[in-house]
C-alpha cells in the first residue's frame, strides 16, 4: 500500500518498483549504446571519445591518434582550460587493459603532450595493478562503466576527481570509485611532485 510522506513524497511497494524499473532501464540503455562502442574500429572510437569531449564544453579537440603519436589519441582543453590529453584503448570486451600500457601513456602524457589532465577511456576494463599505478600518478580511468554513463550525458569532469587513497584499502576506480573532488588549485602540474 502506498502513503503520502510528510515531504509530498509518495512511498510504497509500486514507487519503489518503479524506481527500481527506471534503473534496470538506464543500465539496459547504457549497455545497448556500449554494444554500439564494441563494433567501432579504433579510429571510430577515437572520433566518438572526441564528439563527446566537444559535447562538454572541451575546446580545441582533435584527434590526433595514428602511427607515432606517443600515447594521445585525443587533445584539447577542458573548459576550465586546462590541457587535456586522452589515450583510447578499445580492446575485445574480454581484453582488460593492464598496468603496462598506464604506464606507457603515463610516460609520455605530461612529458610529451603537456597533459595537466591525463586520462584513458576503454570499452573493457582495467586491471586491479593498472588502477593502483593510475592512483599513484594522478591518471584518470574511465572504464566500461563510467563510459556508459558519459556516452549517456553524464560530464567529462564528473570523472575528473581523483580517487581517495587509503592505505587500509585498495584503491578503487570505476563505479567502486570513491570521489574526493580534488580543487583545481591543488591538481598537481607537470612540474609537481606527489609528497611520499
Amino acid at each position: 500500500m502506498e502513503s503520502i510522506e510528510a515531504d509530498g513524497s509518495i512511498e510504497g511497494p509500486a514507487t519503489s518498483t518503479a524506481i527500481a524499473g527506471l534503473a534496470d532501464e538506464q543500465r539496459l540503455d547504457r549497455q545497448r549504446s556500449l554494444t554500439s562502442v564494441d563494433a567501432m574500429s579504433g579510429t571510430g572510437f577515437e572520433d566518438h571519445v572526441a564528439a563527446l569531449c566537444r559535447r562538454d564544453g572541451c575546446t580545441e579537440v582533435a584527434r590526433v591518434g595514428g602511427g607515432g603519436d606517443l600515447g594521445a589519441d585525443v587533445v584539447g582543453r577542458l573548459p576550465d582550460g586546462r590541457r587535456l590529453v586522452i589515450q583510447c584503448r578499445r580492446y575485445a570486451t574480454h581484453r582488460p587493459v593492464g598496468s603496462g600500457d598506464v604506464q606507457r601513456f603515463n610516460g609520455t602524457a605530461r612529458a610529451e603532450h603537456g597533459a595537466d589532465v591525463p586520462v584513458i577511456v576503454t570499452a573493457t576494463v582495467f586491471t586491479a595493478p593498472a588502477r593502483d599505478f593510475a592512483a599513484r600518478h594522478a591518471l584518470i580511468l574511465i572504464d566500461r562503466d563510467l563510459l556508459g554513463f558519459w556516452q549517456n550525458g553524464t560530464p567529462l569532469t564528473a570523472f575528473l576527481v581523483r580517487p581517495a587513497v587509503d592505505a587500509d584499502r585498495p584503491v578503487l576506480q570505476g563505479r567502486d570509485q570513491v570521489p574526493v573532488p580534488v580543487p583545481v588549485s591543488r591538481m598537481p602540474t607537470r612540474a609537481a611532485k606527489r609528497p611520499p
